[in-house]
């Protein structure tokens, strides 16, 4: 007879426990095909956690080959497949085939004629290995969740960071990578143009077991980094929320401003980033409300200039689409004079050094409020309801006094952390108008150190996070309505 044995390590514990090694479980196999007279063709060792057979690479090349055996051997049937119908469907795999299967130190052989009492015995051990399984992941779980509210990082450190006993260090050479893209971003880089410019200039991401030297940069994990927020030294786990757990690598308001980008460019959508007509997404007709849309036309033919005049135009939605408004068009270039010249006007040159030390800030009154009113009801509604919850599964006891404190702890801290936000708000709320104009001179200031330089991927960016909308009447009426 011929065979196949399969083995599988799920975590480094096991694989340096004598009973689970890689190598005492090969040796039972060769020492049971040895004492029965089976030739062992082929070895498969999966070295994998918490992975289900279809993810088992070793595991499906051995079902391909299955043709080549006559039975498959493991020393114990959770060696196999610890979920319990992953394990009966792949056994019944094999005996459909023709083939045995083997748990050597179970003392169990199923094959197409085994007794309802191996049968049974099988499905018994499937299950145990199944309800082990489960256990295993909570006890994880819980241990994750301990660690976690002790501000300790619980998976993989991300670009810009390296792990040391369990805390976030930075790492200085790829901390530069994560500044530049959130750089780029803001001077309205979008997300795939950023990872080709990183691409271009030799960058890599964090090195893996497949990529050692790291792998080149794709947008998905740009974005990721873009939102994640371990970069202003917060972890995040299971719900669990820590604060200052690690050295950060950006400022709170720089990444504040590019969630802000984020959401705007979510707004006006991909074809307004695309376009290089600096209004674009932002600019509304003033009579019926609608989007105006840049429009490039060719004019006709001219000899003397041998080529066809362009013609850039602002275009009212509504009336292009379906001849809904009594507005057509204006000019691109006298609808931007325009808008510039009353930006200039509201803050000459000569007054806009004077905001030159201040930090221009972000503020949308109707968002502010909406974010008040949700920390609000997560106070005076969703917190005490987390607190009750707690007590009830110590009162059931599903929890110990221990867990308890860490759970109460927790709460608490995100309460405070609530209540700081909350009263942060309400300041901002509270400025008086004149406050709120000299904090929306403040932004509109930065307008000329933009600018100044010919990008029109920057100008656009600045157009788009320092102001609203703006509503166009006619060429002498326009309406502009900033983020203050």
């Amino acid at each position: 007879m011929r065979g196949f044995g399969y083995i599988r390590v799920s975590t480094e514990e096991q694989a340096q426990d004598d009973r689970y090694s890689i190598s005492t479980q090969t040796n039972k196999i060769k020492s049971h095909f040895k004492k029965n007279g089976i030739v062992l063709v082929d070895t498969f060792i999966d070295d994998v956690s918490g992975k289900g057979t279809a993810k088992r690479d070793e595991f499906q090349e051995m079902l391909k080959r299955l043709d080549e055996v006559d039975l498959v051997a493991v020393t114990e049937v959770d060696r196999y497949a610890r979920n319990m119908l992953d394990s009966l469907n792949t056994v019944d795999q094999i005996i459909k085939r023709g083939k045995s299967f083997i748990a050597i130190e179970d003392n169990l052989e199923i094959t197409a004629t085994s007794s309802e009492n191996d049968e049974l015995n099988f499905h018994v051990k499937s299950m145990f290995a199944h309800y082990f399984s489960k256990q295993l992941a909570r006890k994880v779980k819980n241990n994750m969740l301990e660690k976690a509210s002790k501000g300790g990082y619980n998976t993989k450190a991300p670009l810009g960071y390296n792990l040391a006993e369990k805390k976030l260090v930075v790492n200085e050479n790829e901390a530069t990578i994560v500044k530049k893209i959130f750089d780029y971003y803001l001077q309205n880089m979008g997300i795939r143009a950023i990872a080709e410019e990183l691409n271009r200039l030799g960058y890599r991401s964090k090195p893996t077991k497949n990529f050692p030297a790291g792998a080149p940069f794709q947008a998905f994990p740009v974005r990721k980094i873009l939102k994640n927020r371990v970069y202003i030294g917060i972890t995040s786990w299971g719900g669990i929320i820590k604060k200052d757990t690690h050295e950060p690598i950006i400022s709170e308001e720089l990444f504040n401003e590019v969630q802000k980008r984020i959401e705007r460019k979510g707004e006006m959508g991909g074809r307004a980033q695309s376009s290089d007509f600096l209004l674009s997404g932002i600019l509304k007709c003033g009579h019926c409300g609608q989007s105006m849309v840049g429009n490039k036309n060719k004019g006709r033919y001219s000899k003397t200039k041998d080529r066809a005049p362009i013609y850039r135009r602002y275009i009212c939605n509504n009336y292009q689409k379906n001849g809904g408004c009594s507005f057509v068009w204006g000019h691109c270039a006298d609808v931007e004079k325009t808008v510039l010249d009353y930006i200039e006007s509201e803050v000459p040159r000569e007054e806009a050094s004077k905001y030159l030390n201040q930090t221009p800030m972000a503020f949308d009154p109707e968002k502010l409020k909406k974010e008040r009113d949700s920390i609000r009801h997560a106070l005076e509604e969703e917190m005490p309801t987390r607190y009750d919850r707690q007590i009830q599964l110590y009162e059931k006891g599903r929890i110990d006094d221990e867990k308890l404190d860490i759970a109460f702890s927790r709460l608490k801290k995100e309460e405070e952390d609530l209540k700081k936000k909350l009263q942060e708000l309400e300041s901002k709320l509270t400025l008086t108008p004149e406050a709120l104009e000299e904090m929306r001179k403040a932004r509109l200031a930065t307008f000329y150190s933009v600018f100044d330089k010919d990008d029109i991927a920057q100008r656009k960016a600045w157009v788009q996070n320092n102001i609203k909308e703006i509503r166009y009447f006619d060429i002498d009426t326009i309406e502009v309505i900033s983020y203050i």
